[in-house]
């Protein structure tokens, strides 16, 4: 017998919910003072140096303080630095730290702990994958030589001037240095506390962390599925909130971590998906727009068929973005056609670097027809009738992987799409290095306010990536000329150039843009995320009930 549909739906719900508040149980009694927080899954790493990840990101956050860093409005504004100035050619910036910060531990931190990190993100024994950031996102003083082992960490362009003053040196100028200082892998690093608890031991648990931000971490195992912090009276910042502690839960399913906030157990849940379906309309949840996007990385250089242009085109205009926006992610992601995503870089005359989101449309805009009569000369070119790619993702990009396997073999004759779901370990490693895949489905956060957050990942040797082109090379490196460097006009019109020649020869599969969906609890105030999606703690705190 069909039952009615609305009565159908409510004993759905409630046998989600009885399913969801079991696990509940299992998660330990929250600490009502302290902030509760659900995330996905655990960080990678908890060492500043090597963030390179958005979860990593996150708790790294909690426990660090930078140079500079994100207000409540997005705008970059003094951490640990009182102020800064340049030098008159642009290419020595000058930090003057604040009077009386301190680490955790109550010692002083001091220019030569910048100087200690900056090294050691360079160090090429540190292997950090973040490394990129200095030798490319802006190019500190022999950055390039001393990450390939070409020079000695020593020669890198870092100096302590006096044990308040410290000084960077670049290559090209840099205007948007500051906002860059703003990630985690900038954060300061004691010497004497790191070579007393051993290099390779640093942030493998709590009492291997020293903290310059907000928190102590004082509970926390890599791949443990909670991590508890205190807060820090040392952080420079420590009157602007009364909250004590936070409690970070790993909670994979989305859907228990949505019922567990339902029932009080979490005042910070992100939700996405179906999960998104039984949150809307609830006054606590709240769409935080992130600098962010969801593409595809082709590799075209190992597989023989994506060398082709026409292949690699006919891939990108036969996925249907918005029918997988609208049916299969459902919140928080918006097609994207370009590889800079709207509503964070302007030009001159304050529009949208990104502009009416249609100038790519002919390259990566959804049209069954032309992308099967692309393949089929892609066919022609190579000289097959058929084609096998695999498509590699996070295995929690299960639905989305699926989906573009259905729409490309349904519309692409001799196209034969081989799923490959891994681990986030093996996602980022591969991600980073470049290797092991066919396509990746791939996400990436802007690191600092500018265009080349998102165009650097293709510059050839970059580590991220698998895509050369020294034209595309070229223009990247004329915009961080001396001379149009500090005429942003003329310097847009470069980035402009360059992108246009990553979409025109279908380089990318740009997908979505992405804004989070999170589930805050009402007496929460002060939270919010960096357009770097990282948490922003300064005036983080909760009113207890």
């Amino acid at each position: 017998m069909m039952k009615n549909k609305n009565t159908l739906c409510t004993l759905l719900a409630a046998a989600v919910m009885l399913s969801a508040l079991s696990g509940c149980s299992a998660i330990r009694e929250k600490k009502k003072s302290e902030l509760n927080i659900a995330i996905g899954a655990s960080p990678a790493t908890m060492d500043p140096q090597l963030v390179s990840d958005t979860y990593s990101g996150r708790m790294t956050s909690l426990f660090t303080c930078t140079l500079y860093m994100y207000d409540e409005n997005n705008a970059t504004v003094p951490g640990l630095a009182e102020s800064m100035e340049w030098s008159e050619d642009n290419l020595t910036a000058t930090y003057h730290l604040k009077e009386g910060i301190k680490w955790s531990d109550g010692s002083p931190i001091t220019a030569d702990d910048f100087v200690y990190a900056f090294k050691h993100l360079a160090d090429p024994q540190t292997a950090s994958s973040a490394v990129y950031l200095i030798t490319s996102c802006c190019i500190i003083q022999n950055a390039v030589e001393v990450s390939k082992g070409e020079a000695p960490v020593s020669e890198l362009g870092v100096s302590a001037v006096d044990h308040q003053t410290f000084q960077v040196k670049l290559e090209v100028p840099c205007p948007y240095l500051n906002s860059l200082f703003t990630m985690p892998d900038f954060a300061p690093r004691n010497r004497a506390f790191c070579e007393n608890v051993g290099s390779d031991n640093y942030a493998t648990s709590a009492d291997t962390i020293l903290s310059s931000g907000a928190f102590i971490p004082d509970l926390y195992e890599p791949l443990a599925a909670q991590i508890h912090m205190k807060k820090n009276p040392y952080y420079i910042f420590a009157d602007d909130s009364d909250l004590p502690g936070v409690n970070i839960q790993i909670v994979s399913d989305s859907q228990q971590a949505m019922m567990c906030f339902e029932t009080g157990v979490f005042d910070i849940v992100s939700v996405n998906g179906s999960v998104y379906e039984l949150a809307e309309g609830d006054a606590c949840l709240h769409d935080y727009p992130t600098v962010s996007t969801d593409f595809i990385k082709i590799n075209c250089k190992t597989n023989q068929y994506l060398g082709n242009k026409n292949i690699r085109m006919a891939l990108s205009k036969v996925i249907d973005r918005k029918s997988l926006a609208d049916d299969v992610l459902r919140t928080g992601y918006d097609p994207l056609y370009a590889m800079s995503p709207p509503g964070y870089f302007t030009e001159d005359d304050g529009t949208d670097f990104y502009g009416d989101g249609s100038r790519y449309l002919e390259y990566a805009g959804f049209d069954e027809n032309k992308a099967a009569e692309l393949w089929k000369q892609g066919l022609d070119e190579i000289g097959t009738s058929s084609v096998n790619v695999k498509l590699t993702y996070y295995s929690g990009n299960s639905a989305l992987a699926e989906a573009i396997e259905a729409q490309a073999e349904k519309a692409l004759p001799g196209c034969d799409i081989e799923l490959d779901p891994v681990t986030q370990k093996e996602y980022l490693k591969m991600s980073s290095s470049g290797d092991g895949f066919d396509l990746l489905i791939a996400g990436w956060a802007a690191d600092y306010g500018d265009p080349t957050s998102f165009l650097n990942l293709f510059l050839s040797g970059s580590g991220k990536n698998i895509y050369s082109n020294d034209e595309f090379d070229g223009l990247l490196d004329k915009a961080n000329e001396s001379e149009i460097i500090n005429t942003p006009g003329e310097r847009n019109k470069i980035l402009h150039q360059a992108e246009d020649l990553l979409m025109s020869e279908a380089a990318v599969i740009p997908l979505f843009s992405v804004e989070d969906s999170v589930l805050v609890r009402e007496g929460v105030t002060g939270f919010t995320e960096t357009p770097t999606s990282a948490y922003s703690v300064k005036k983080l705190d909760k009113e207890v009930r």
